[in-house]
């Protein structure tokens, strides 16, 4: 089979071809687009796109709702990627809540950009008691992406870390997740009360019950969760009104109704010049394999085009991106 591809000088050959858009539904298989050719089945891997991340806008109703989820938990992780629309700093004219759990006044986490100082803050109340963390940052590009990790534990305290840099830590905190609240993403609560964030949220990560070791902070600043990751939401849907976790629990977060159904839309899937359906894997142990028995007999070339979502440089561990095993019958 003869494909042209889009900037290749020269029309390629294919033994086997296998085309993302010919996914069936969202977790595979994928048929090969050759006559007789060999389906690939997935492994933890989905149907994705080259959407990255949801646009928000921060009104009350542009978020993501997530359920009542980790409810009284003692630690709780949080990590994703954030891009704002505009410069934010303390010339600011709000807030921008990028994440809440809130229950009432005196009971709720939010992780919010504040106008008053510029700085990105961690903040809790639980039964009253206020702890909070500050960034040294006080002032935040347009179109760049910063890497988060907030977390809240009994034992090691409060931690904040943005972009791999130097954690803030309030060890004061004692606390647990209030036993309440939806978890929102792209606002404190659901609804907003107007001072949601505005940009685009990708790749948000999620755990109780544990705490960080300063490797997995690592792989989480370069894009790659724990395997034991409770939740994984990584906003490459790219279409409908579902954000699928991947996680072990399964919590899939609702995109707010009434903002898809707005004119304009309120919050929508955050596209980049390249818009098409890819597989989606998770850096962890996600994969698609062919069935055996096509003759590969003589020369061999793999040809495929991706997007890594992960920073890989040497310090983590190794990924593999492609893999083939040839019998002695020349076949794979």
């Amino acid at each position: 089979m003869t494909v042209d591809i889009s900037r290749a000088p020269f029309p390629i050959t294919y033994r086997e071809l296998w085309l993302p858009r010919g996914i069936k539904g969202l977790t595979g298989p994928l048929p090969s687009s050759r006559y007789n050719g060999h389906e690939v089945t997935f492994t933890g891997a989905r149907r994705g796109t080259t959407c990255d991340g949801v646009h928000f806008t921060g009104v009350a109703t542009s978020n993501i709702n997530c359920g009542a989820i980790h409810n009284g938990a003692a630690k709780l992780y949080l990590s994703f990627r954030f891009k704002l629309d505009q410069d934010f700093s303390s010339a600011s004219g709000a807030d921008l809540r990028l994440f809440g759990k809130f229950v009432g006044g005196a009971d709720y986490i939010r992780v919010y950009l504040d106008a008053a100082n510029g700085a990105l803050v961690l903040a809790s109340i639980v039964g009253g008691v206020w702890h909070f963390l500050i960034t040294v940052t006080t002032s935040w590009n347009a179109g760049q992406w910063y890497n988060v990790i907030a977390s809240m534990s009994n034992v090691a305290g409060m931690r904040l870390r943005i972009d791999g840099g130097v954690a803030v830590v309030n060890p004061a905190y004692v606390d647990a997740v209030p036993n309440g609240g939806d978890f929102v993403i792209g606002d404190g609560d659901d609804p907003g009360g107007g001072t949601g964030f505005e940009g685009v949220i990708a790749d948000f990560f999620c755990k109780e019950g544990v705490d960080l070791t300063a490797t997995q902070e690592e792989d989480l600043y370069r894009g790659i969760p724990p395997v034991t990751v409770d939740n994984e939401w990584l906003l490459d849907e790219g279409r409908g009104a579902t954000a699928y976790d991947r996680g072990a629990d399964g919590n899939n977060g609702a995109l707010d109704a009434a903002g898809l159904a707005a004119v304009p839309p309120t919050l929508g899937w955050a596209w980049g010049r390249v818009k098409q359906p890819v597989i989606s894997l998770d850096g962890i142990n996600d994969y698609g394999q062919s069935s055996a028995g096509v003759d590969v007999s003589g020369a061999v070339t793999i040809v495929w085009a991706g997007k890594l979502k992960a920073i890989y440089d040497g310090v983590s561990d190794d990924h593999y991106l492609v893999e083939y095993f040839i019998d002695n019958n020349n076949h794979y």
